[in-house]
């Protein structure tokens, strides 16, 4: 009882990503896959005892809090059992999750202006996003509540990118990123509709010697997820060194600004080996704090890249 009704509100959330692009000249085009899952406990609070069907007490049994077992009622079962939450779909797990396909075109260019150099790019994509929701019962995988849906649907969006290079500080660029400036609409599976709003991200990069960077980078928006209690709002910096053209290691720290987050600080890392013409760059997140499950620790915020890149 206590597990379940502890439950309440807890999720996990997986958000796989894959994407191809390439860049000819001033030109680019790709095929970036995303995604975000996430199972969320709902749990009757009303539904808070351990009343069970049992022919030997009248039909409905109860255990109660001194662990004795009293008789009860079909009332008291339909109205306050655990049980009969979990059987009736009362309390289960519910499944959101959205796919998207995204086909950018994109164009970019640098212009020289007084005090620097300004690089300005753009990108108009197609989107198709599939929308998925199930309820599921907590205590079978296997079974759930037959309350799923799935839906398909396809809009446009628009992104815009600006870098600045000033001519009076060498080796410092500045850039801000914006994606979906033009909010694209999916309506999602239970009939609402899924707006992709603008998310806003400034950064800064500094050369301190041609084989050190130091950058930073923030959030300038708040960002929505699947777990409605928590916001996405990144802000960290880090280190790269490329001693050679074919080997370069970074590492660094990044934290979420909102504070329903519970990863706290999350370290990363990563490395790329390998030619020009073929290189091959890892590289990992994880957070401070974890979660136990089942007796074991596992990271509260973990992610993994893997980007296989080649320059002609």
């Amino acid at each position: 009882r206590d597990i379940i009704m502890d439950m309440n509100g807890n999720a996990v959330e997986l958000a796989p990503h894959a994407y191809f692009a390439t860049q000819i000249s001033n030109f680019g085009v790709g095929v970036f896959g995303y995604s975000d899952v996430a199972a969320t406990a709902v749990v009757s609070q009303a539904h808070n005892k351990l009343i069970f069907k049992d022919s030997n007490y009248g039909g409905y049994a109860e255990v109660l809090s001194d662990g004795s077992i009293s008789a009860s009622n079909l009332a008291a079962y339909q109205g306050s059992s655990v049980e009969y939450a979990v059987n009736n779909g009362l309390t289960y797990l519910n499944i959101r999750a959205i796919g998207i396909a995204e086909v950018p075109v994109a164009y970019g260019h640098k212009f020289d202006i007084p005090g620097g150099a300004l690089m300005v790019g753009g990108a108009l994509k197609y989107i198709k996003a599939f929308t998925y929701m199930e309820n599921v019962k907590i205590d079978d995988s296997d079974d759930d509540t037959d309350d799923k849906n799935d839906n398909t649907d396809s809009s446009f969006g628009v992104d815009l990118g600006l870098a600045y290079e000033p001519s009076y500080v060498k080796d410092l660029t500045l850039a801000i990123v914006a994606k979906n400036l033009n909010k694209p609409e999916f309506s999602f599976v239970d009939g609402s509709n899924i707006e992709l709003k603008p998310m806003v991200r400034a950064g800064v990069a500094y050369n301190i010697f041609e084989s050190l960077e130091i950058a930073a980078d923030i959030d300038l928006t708040k960002n929505e997820t699947f777990i409605s209690a928590v916001k996405s709002q990144m802000v960290g910096g880090g280190v790269s060194y490329h001693p050679s053209s074919w080997f370069a290691i970074r590492g660094g720290l990044m934290t979420n600004l909102d504070s329903s987050d519970k990863a706290d600080m999350i370290y990363t890392a990563g490395f790329g080996i390998g030619l020009k013409w073929f290189q091959v760059d890892l590289s990992a997140q994880m957070s401070a704090n974890t979660t136990t499950v089942d007796g074991t620790d596992y990271p509260q915020y973990a992610k993994v890249n893997l980007a296989l890149i080649s320059r002609w």
